[in-house]
């Protein structure tokens, strides 16, 4: 069988246009719902120590980086930010493929083709989550005081880590996570 994945973001750009041409059932409520959702988000963000940044809900800015449609996904949604609706209809479709293919398909070779993506992306998750926290970090502050040392940012992300999100692994030697982490971020801002 041929590699088959539909985690790429031609399938949702399709998604997209399909909603820009005004198919019935996908410009209906989800796209007329979607500027009060991203006006309500940044209301209620202003309140909190994270910033939005405006391009967090830029449509054109949604390929930005190295994460795919699924990944993209599970960030907004791990950070309380709604996704848009051409990826949550990429993801219906995913799954009604899956369900037309009667078995033929593994959920695994709808969203990612052949390998274990699995794997490559949980080596690559902690680095990405550390860099969505500090990019959506207001300000990095101990008693009203800058973080100068890695030790203060430690414990500021691990705080961050116990009071938003369950079952994540914390670095063992934050010194070898950051270098690490400057590593990844080198190689994915090329």
């Amino acid at each position: 069988m041929s590699s088959f994945k539909l985690n790429n973001w031609s399938e949702v750009k399709k998604a997209r246009k399909a909603i820009e041409e005004g198919e019935p059932y996908l410009s209906g409520a989800m796209e007329s719902i979607w500027p009060l959702i991203v006006e309500a988000h940044k209301k209620a963000s202003e309140s909190h120590k994270f910033r939005l940044h405006d391009e967090v809900y830029q449509r054109d800015r949604l390929e930005s980086g190295d994460a795919e449609p699924l990944e993209k996904f599970l960030h907004m949604i791990n950070f309380g930010l709604y996704p848009p609706p051409e990826i949550m209809i990429w993801i219906a479709n995913c799954f009604n493929t899956y369900f037309q293919k009667n078995g033929e398909l593994t959920l695994d070779e709808v969203f990612f083709g052949r390998g274990n993506y699995a794997l490559k992306k949980r080596r690559e998750a902690k680095y990405q989550l550390f860099d969505l926290f500090l990019e959506a970090r207001d300000d990095l502050l101990i008693d009203r005081k800058p973080v100068t040392t890695q030790s203060q940012l430690a414990e500021i992300y691990y705080k961050w880590l116990d009071e938003n999100l369950e079952n994540v692994d914390k670095p063992d030697d934050f010194e070898s996570f950051l270098k690490g982490y400057r590593r990844w971020k080198n190689k994915t801002d090329k």
